[in-house]
């Protein structure tokens, strides 16, 4: 496990480096175990796993915190789970102003998670699940999933839920966060067994088989206009809106 770097204990920062070109069975990257990690201003790219966590595997006991960086590229087996980031039950991911994209799994083309994460000014772009889950996978293991001011778009899965999956036993939330443009052949935005909470202004393309427990000023099947995946003066790269987008000015 962790191809590139594995942390067993501690606490240790990552900061300015590329963890790129690894293979391991698990955790292509990057493997954190019981430690208190931060990757900040980094890329992980081009890592691959034969199992799961094609970049990035946290395991129970983890907290990983990514913060100005770009996870991207990282592809797990064609069937193996998270393709930028295997999340277990009992781990924390936290997400600030980063960029998932590429990233290919047969489940969770960017994140499957059954821990915690709380993703906040993060896109999460072009990932691709062979099976299910393009962008994000939830599996029923209690976890909570948070999106503060998220973009999913352009995600693929081949199967089911190209944008967003989240299982029974499962608690998402969403705040001021785009799903769309996503692609499945079933529910290729959005598929939720226990209905997500909204915290406020939601903007959703085609909330398909999504039930949201809504909130004034969400808007749940309008015209999101996002452009593709590109370096709009951020730390990272992200989804613009075109002038016709009804997303402008809709956040609170």
């Amino acid at each position: 496990y962790g191809g590139g770097i594995g942390i067993e204990s501690g606490i240790v920062t990552i900061s300015n480096s590329t963890i790129t070109g690894n293979n391991a069975f698990g955790g292509g990257g990057i493997l954190v175990q019981a430690a208190d990690v931060t990757l900040v201003d980094s890329t992980v790219s081009d890592n691959q796993s034969t199992t799961h966590g094609g970049g990035i595997i946290t395991q129970a006991g983890a907290t990983l915190t990514i913060l100005r960086t770009s996870i991207r590229d990282n592809s797990s087996s064609p069937t193996g789970f998270g393709g930028g980031i295997y999340n277990l039950p009992q781990a924390f991911v936290y997400a600030y102003e980063s960029e998932l994209s590429d990233n290919d799994a047969s489940v969770g083309g960017a994140i499957y998670t059954g821990g915690d994460a709380i993703l906040t000014n993060t896109t999460i772009s072009g990932n691709l699940a062979r099976s299910s889950g393009g962008g994000i996978y939830q599996y029923g293991q209690n976890g909570i999933l948070t999106l503060n001011s998220v973009t999913i778009g352009n995600n693929v899965a081949g199967s089911f839920y190209g944008g967003l999956f989240s299982d029974i036993n499962s608690s998402a939330t969403m705040r001021n966060t785009i799903i769309a443009d996503n692609d499945a052949p079933n529910s290729p935005n959005c598929y939720a067994y226990t209905p997500i909470n909204s915290a406020g202004s939601k903007p959703i393309g085609d909330p398909g088989d999504c039930s949201i427990v809504t909130s004034t000023g969400d808007i749940l099947d309008g015209n999101v206009a996002i452009d593709t995946l590109a370096d709009n003066g951020g730390p990272t790269r992200t989804q613009a809106l075109y002038d016709t987008s009804e997303a402008i000015d809709a956040g609170d």
